[in-house]
């Protein structure tokens, strides 16, 4: 805690300290227009008396002067003054929300079924896939073979190391993550309050849970289409920017578990049992037309059996001249989406649950996924049509978390499944960016956002731990955890890359007087260096330091992993509606003050005539000098908030974490979930109807795993993906925590076929062909038509990925 932070017990009036405050040093020059005289005196002796004092004179908070009370006046300059003062370091706990304002009437047990889930009609089933026509020449035409690229030597080279075992065998004994909470306990009165706190965000996640189940599980509506991988939460229309698998179910599975919600998890299960993965948005990039569900056979008169097929054949493309019937080219899979949001949700709720039907459809996933990887240069497509028949994608100028974030998941399937292609084809990739990209970086062993694959002769650009990075460092200290430091390899990459980056990325923000704050800025080069600014999305960083720090010995980068988490913190804070900005660019610390600092002129509080001159640092919030105040519902600072209180036990994070949610609900709920926001430094801001599923999987997880119990999902027992999925470690059994008792009704429940098609998948299939046959009708004779021309965004066979698709990018 900082020399100005407020101690509890401390008998000194508010008054006092908040004058006594270094931050108030910056009005020493304000000239006070005074009626009273004898309060101008008093004034102007504590302004001497502050300007001369030795710097250890400063520091009140030691003396209690409770005969000392200021004037009415007084107190109003006082007031007046704190609307320009920085916002505190820990917010105050008599103006922090109580718990049982929060939601008090949503009701936590018993939820209704989602209204919006209509049955498909088996009768329907036959029209998904008719037959194809007559002179199929007509409608398709051969797949045009893109030209093979010579694979890397280094790729040709590779081989799988040695010193990975599924089983665990040499993995070794690591530093313990979380304090000590025997040498440390919580208090009961702190317990009860947590309690209290953590049963508010579950009755949070439950009211916006619920209004996703009643707008967007799988309902048929002409009009706004069928659509079930979010909800809007203003509007109640539902979307599909993630494939049409209902992203929001399959990411929220393990919250439902962690918050206790059984009944809700064992409603999910035979959606995610159903789930059809060769369906886009109802195209079918598989295996062409396909005879009616019920009564397929395998050619020898037996039924056709999912549950019998091989995870992988059915994928492959086999015919080496001529496109699959009806198979939908170009339906362009989103690999770093799907893999944080669908393969890590699946594989976290397996290690929670033991439940095998979850296993069975991440491993099939995970096979759809390892087509990505098949690059000349082994670095994962950022979009590729996992069923088309080249042998190889060429994927040119990739984004580096794209490449260098599938460690995690890919590696835990391997140990669950004790196959190792999954950990093989992550492994590649990471070998591939250590040996070749890396030493070929300017700034190695840092590397750029973005980069050629095809490595030249140097790589440079823009570094940054935000988007299109960030996930790529987190994982490399991740990793290291996830295999027990079997190998130095991910220790040695993590730890020389912070160095370069504190070297080159880690700003000291001077300019906040009192205050350690500080930003992880990105980095060009060639170009200006040090840009001085803070993604949210970089917020995660502080967490990072934090677990790195304690896995390697690292003291330091717990400091700098406090500061730049109460940086991040001291941002939402300070703007009006308590949200943090998507985005901020602060001051360059080599300006001068007359750059840095302004004068105001403020009218006293309830005194109309009255003004005062104040100096306060530039900006809004005070510091910045450019502002991106979109607010998205992102995790990434509660996630660091997290981790400090984990690691530290300081409840001081508790309370940080708290005011922030409550800022988020009491400024974004609306009537259909969360909303984001448009400018956070409005004290109301406009709601922008956006909720995506991380907000189920994140940020609800972790404001309500900040306050549950330290042993609940214990960072020595498990490891968090990017998407906050929690996934064991040192090979314990998968639901050895028990978060998952099965009910007679959930042992016994029919779900259906395995990859049969959910619902709505079936719904918006059947919309498409009516699409096709629209398309058929209306095209000009000797066209390619709708669906055999394919249906994806590419021409020439360069992919071309559509606005909506690069927009996600940028997200991710």
């Amino acid at each position: 805690m900082s020399s100005h932070d407020i101690e509890s017990g401390d008998r000194t009036p508010s008054w006092w300290s908040s004058l006594a405050s270094p931050g108030r040093l910056l009005t020493s020059r304000t000239a006070l227009r005074r009626k009273n005289i004898v309060g101008f005196v008093t004034i102007c002796f504590f302004t001497f008396l502050f300007w001369t004092a030795p710097p250890q004179w400063l520091d009140l908070k030691q003396y209690s002067i409770p005969f000392i009370s200021p004037s009415l006046h007084d107190r109003r300059i006082l007031k007046t003054l704190a609307r320009y003062d920085l916002a505190p370091d820990d917010p105050y706990p008599h103006q922090l929300p109580r718990a049982s304002k929060i939601m008090p009437d949503v009701k936590t047990t018993d939820l209704p079924y989602p209204a919006s889930h209509q049955r498909f009609p088996s009768e329907q089933l036959r029209e998904l896939y008719p037959a194809g026509p007559p002179d199929l020449d007509s409608e398709f035409h051969e797949n045009v073979v893109n030209p093979r690229t010579p694979i890397h030597p280094f790729i040709k080279n590779w081989m799988s190391p040695e010193w990975f075992h599924s089983d665990g065998r040499n993995q070794k004994k690591l530093p313990k993550v979380q304090w000590d909470l025997s040498a440390n306990p919580i208090s009961s009165k702190r317990t009860k309050l947590n309690d209290e706190r953590k049963e508010a965000v579950k009755r949070a996640f439950v009211y916006s849970w619920q209004k996703y189940k009643d707008n967007a599980w799988g309902m048929y509506d002409v009009s706004t289409n069928i659509r079930h991988d979010e909800v809007k939460p203003v509007t109640a229309v539902p979307s599909n920017p993630f494939q049409g698998w209902g992203a929001t179910i399959i990411d929220s599975l393990e919250t439902l578990l962690i918050m206790d919600l059984q009944p809700e998890y064992e409603l999910c299960r035979e959606h995610l049992n159903k789930i059809d993965f060769r369906l886009i948005n109802g195209a079918d990039w598989a295996r062409g037309w396909r005879a009616d569900l019920e009564d397929q056979t395998d050619g020898e008169g037996e039924e056709f059996d999912l549950k019998k097929r091989g995870h992988l054949d059915e994928y492959v493309y086999q015919d080496e001249h001529s496109e699959r019937p009806w198979r939908e080219s170009h339906q362009l899979m989103a690999t770093f989406e799907t893999g944080i949001r669908y393969l890590g949700g699946l594989i976290g709720a397996y290690d929670l649950s033991g439940d095998p039907i979850v296993l069975e459809r991440a491993k099939e996933l995970g096979k759809i996924l390892g087509r990505g990887f098949d690059t000349p240069s082994g670095l994962v497509m950022g979009r590729f049509d996992a069923g088309s028949k080249s042998d190889y994608f060429h994927n040119g100028r990739v984004s580096l978390a794209e490449v260098g974030s599938m460690n995690l998941e890919l590696t835990r399937l391997s140990q669950v499944t004790g196959d190792r292609w999954y950990f093989d084809q992550a492994q590649r990739a990471i070998d591939y960016i250590e040996n070749i990209v890396i030493p070929a970086s300017d700034l190695a062993p840092l590397v750029p956002s973005m980069f050629d694959s095809n490595i030249g002769s140097r790589v440079n650009g823009y570094y940054s731990f935000g988007a299109m990075a960030d996930s790529y460092y987190e994982y490399l200290i991740k990793q290291h955890q996830l295999i027990g430091g079997a190998t130095n390899q991910f220790a040695s990459m993590y730890a020389q890359a912070i160095d370069k980056a504190q070297e080159l990325m880690f700003a000291n923000l001077t300019y906040y007087p009192g205050r350690h704050l500080m930003t992880i800025s990105g980095f060009n080069h060639p170009g200006r260096g040090l840009t001085y600014e803070l993604e949210h999305l970089t917020c995660f960083a502080g967490g990072m330091l934090g677990l790195g720090s304690r896995l390697l010995d690292r003291p330091q980068d717990l400091v700098s992993g406090d500061a730049f988490t109460k940086t991040c913190y001291h941002l939402g804070a300070s703007t009006a509606s308590g949200l943090q900005p998507e985005k901020v660019y602060f001051f360059d610390t080599h300006m001068s003050d007359s750059v840095l600092y302004e004068n105001i002129t403020a009218i006293i509080e309830d005194e109309e005539d009255e003004y005062i001159t104040v100096t306060k640092l530039k900006g809004t919030p005070q510091g910045t000098v450019n502002v991106d105040g979109r607010y998205l519902g992102r995790p990434e600072t509660a996630e660091s908030v997290f981790y400090m209180y984990r690691l530290t036990g300081d409840p001081k994070w508790q309370d940080r974490g708290w005011r922030m949610f409550t800022a988020w609900i009491g400024k974004c709920t609306a009537k259909a979930g969360v909303s984001s926001v448009g400018d956070v430094r409005q004290k109301e801001p406009r709601h922008t109807d956006n909720m995506e599923s991380f907000v189920f999987a994140e940020t609800f997880k972790y404001y309500y795993l900040l306050h549950a119990s330290p042993d609940l999902i214990s960072l020595d027992d498990y490891v968090f993906t990017t998407e906050a999925h929690p996934i064991l470690l040192r090979n314990r059994d998968p639901g050895a925590d028990n978060l998952w008792k099965p009910s007679a009704s959930a042992i016994n429940a029919e779900l259906g076929k395995r990859g049969s098609g959910t619902d709505a998948q079936l719904y918006t299939r059947l919309q498409r062909i009516a699409e096709v046959d629209k398309q058929r009708r209306i095209a000009p004779p000797g066209s390619k038509g709708f669906m055999g021309g394919g249906l994806g965004r590419s021409r020439g066979g360069i992919e071309r990925p559509s606005q909506s698709d690069e927009s996600q990018e940028q997200e991710a």
